[in-house]
């Protein structure tokens, strides 16, 4: 990767089958910037060319090849490659940004030089709070608590909330372990120095573990709900369910043995993987009992 030049934003968007998604979503950057330069790089993973055809439209758009089984993180680091910026977006193209969004998460870390990312808030377009805006890095009780649902018997409780921050008010400003990488603004030097996103993560995870990283290297993570971001959430990972679902459990397992397991004893170790694997068990049976119920075959695509 480069050093950075005269841009302000370097912007990657990884596209599988989201056509009509993405134009809403490169639509609503124009007003997000508010006068920032930017660069933005698409890499399509679609294996049909309807988004590739629709990319060659867009001058203002870089547009990069990738493949169905390129994976998420493994695209960003693709699409910024050489990039100019000195800062670099994440972003998910099931987005809407608001006007000006952009520009003043872009003040936030030009204000504030010890924040290594940052990420706004995110709402579904039920309007409901995206929970995954703001994270706590998983212990074995984080994520035990939310599987059980202690959150929703015990809402508004540290020791039940960890996982999504349910304890913390979500139109105030904070200093949190991780954003969602759906929308993460990241230092073009942080990112360079962290070598971009781990590969092992082919979708789900890849954004705890960069600001994992980034933490351990003295920077902090802040959620800025001034900014409000709309957040379709799965349009992608809808269509390969059953991938996506082992790919959330893998994920798991391979951040627990990055991250967690080192320092817990093997007893410990040896139940959470029993249990992730329990769980992403289980979680793929449904999915293959509900496509064999579902005689059409909607929404399976492969």
């Amino acid at each position: 990767m480069s050093a950075g030049g005269g841009i302000d934003v370097s912007i990657a968007v990884v596209a599988y089958r989201v056509r009509d998604e993405l134009d809403r979503c490169l639509k609503s950057l124009e007003a997000a910037l508010g006068g920032l330069s930017a660069e933005i790089t698409v890499v399509d993973n679609s294996p049909d060319m309807l988004t590739w055809r629709y990319l060659g439209t867009r001058s203002e758009v870089r547009r990069l090849r990738g493949s169905a089984s390129l994976g998420f993180g493994a695209g960003c680091n693709l699409a910024l490659e050489g990039a100019a910026g000195r800062h670099f977006l994440i972003l998910n193209p099931d987005t809407l940004l608001p006007p000006d969004g952009l520009r003043l998460l872009v003040a936030e870390l030009d204000g504030n030089p010890e924040i290594g990312i940052v990420g706004p808030k995110l709402i579904r377009m039920n309007g409901e709070l995206d929970p995954a805006a703001r994270r706590g890095f998983p212990t074995p009780w984080s994520a035990f608590a939310r599987f059980a649902w202690l959150g929703r018997v015990f809402p508004g409780r540290r020791f039940s909330g960890g996982y999504n921050l349910g304890y913390q008010n979500p139109d105030e400003r904070a200093e949190i372990d991780a954003v969602s990488g759906a929308f993460m603004l990241i230092r073009d030097e942080l990112f360079r120095n962290l070598g971009g996103f781990d590969r092992r993560f082919w979708m789900y995870g890849e954004d705890l573990d960069l600001a994992y990283g980034a933490k351990e290297a003295g920077w902090k993570v802040v959620y800025q709900p001034a900014v409000t971001v709309l957040h379709a959430k799965r349009s992608s990972s809808a269509q390969r369910p059953l991938r996506t679902r082992v790919e959330f459990y893998r994920a798991m397992a391979l951040f627990y043995r990055k991250h967690e397991a080192a320092g817990r004893p093997a007893a410990l170790n040896a139940l959470v993987m029993a249990g992730i694997f329990g769980l992403g068990a289980g979680a793929v049976l449904y999915e293959l009992l509900r496509r064999g119920s579902d005689p059409s075959g909607a929404g399976v695509a492969q």
